[in-house]
């Protein structure tokens, strides 16, 4: 059980980073699960992309325009690092969206969480993996 969820994973994250691009390109809404089959190994897996919804990017976006944040950017070395599809930077400081800016907001059911790094709101797998960024909000 445990190799299968740990290929199931691995294959799904692979998928997630290879297949972000072309999501769009398709035409398929990216919130959508898509199947896909992996020929070399015989698994197909569902994989579902979540991203930020439009409601949430506008509730943020309407919140820091009325606090605006001021918020630094992260270095550069730290910036590079911090990308969709890879996990967090070690050591990376992380600050919870307030809680004004979540009740804005439709609330998430699919394990993922908010937060801001710098000047970036980035939204965030349990594991710590980076799903989604919104940049230049907070500035």
């Amino acid at each position: 059980m445990r190799i299968g969820r740990a290929i199931f994973l691995v294959t799904g994250t692979m998928l997630l980073l290879a297949g972000s691009a072309t999501s769009q390109e398709s035409g398929r809404k990216k919130d959508k699960p898509a199947t896909v089959a992996s020929a070399s190994a015989g698994i197909s897996a569902t994989v579902s992309v979540s991203i930020f919804s439009s409601a949430e990017k506008r509730a943020i976006t309407d919140y820091y325009t009325k606090h605006p944040a001021g918020a630094k950017p992260l270095p550069p070395g730290i910036a590079k690092n911090l990308g969709r599809g890879k996990p967090l930077p070690p050591g990376i400081a992380k600050t919870r969206l307030p809680a004004d800016a979540q009740k804005s907001m439709p609330p998430r059911k699919d394990g993922t969480e908010i937060a801001i790094f710098g000047d970036k709101v980035v939204l965030l797998e349990a594991s710590g993996l980076v799903v989604d960024i919104l940049e230049e909000i907070l500035r």
